[in-house]
């Protein structure tokens, strides 16, 4: 019932500031909690937090950007992910998931952090202790097995079993250099 009246508001929001991400996310999140209720059946989850990142997406490239924004934005790809997983899209769900290693990779190696309002020292250590990107990975080689692409599913196993620090590397240049030592 209060889950209901929660939506409510919510929608009331998302029609007052259509670009209110957090409004687009909380009400993602509690439509999710609910979606098993015949009343929100119909309600596409995954297109909620798809207009979630297409808002922070479109903010990244004009402003700058807060914490709290890129950990939205994180945690809306990878519930999309999730959704897009369980639906089916496992193509769509890896590509969600690269998406956040790729943003974790470049605020890692100071590539995003020129667009922060944040104090740079503590938003990075901040927002690398609340992703753990060690799941992120696991979850990449999952869907990567699902699709077929049994070479890059190896290529991650590769990089955990030999336990590299995965997010002080910068895997795409890492995956790389291991192809060409083994072509050549």
């Amino acid at each position: 019932f209060r889950d209901d009246i929660a939506l409510r508001y919510f929608l009331k929001s998302i029609t007052i500031n259509p670009n209110s991400y957090s409004a687009w996310y909380l009400f993602g999140c509690t439509t999710r909690d609910i979606k098993d209720t015949k009343k929100f059946k119909n309600i596409n989850v995954a297109n909620i937090y798809n207009t979630v990142n297409q808002i922070l997406i479109e903010k990244i490239r004009v402003n700058y950007f807060n914490g709290n924004e890129y950990y939205v934005l994180i945690n809306s790809l990878l519930k999309m992910s999730i959704i897009l997983d369980d639906t089916g899209y496992k193509a769509q769900a890896l590509t969600a998931l690269l998406l956040i290693e790729h943003i974790y990779d470049n605020i890692s190696n100071n590539i995003l952090l020129d667009n922060i309002s944040n104090d740079e020292h503590d938003f990075k250590s901040a927002f690398k202790n609340s992703i753990d990107i060690s799941k992120i990975y696991r979850r990449i080689i999952e869907l990567y097995y699902k699709v077929g692409d049994y070479d890059m599913c190896n290529s991650y196993e590769f990089l955990i079993r030999i336990n590299i620090k995965l997010y002080n590397v910068n895997i795409k240049l890492f995956l790389k250099i291991m192809r060409k030592s083994l072509i050549l």
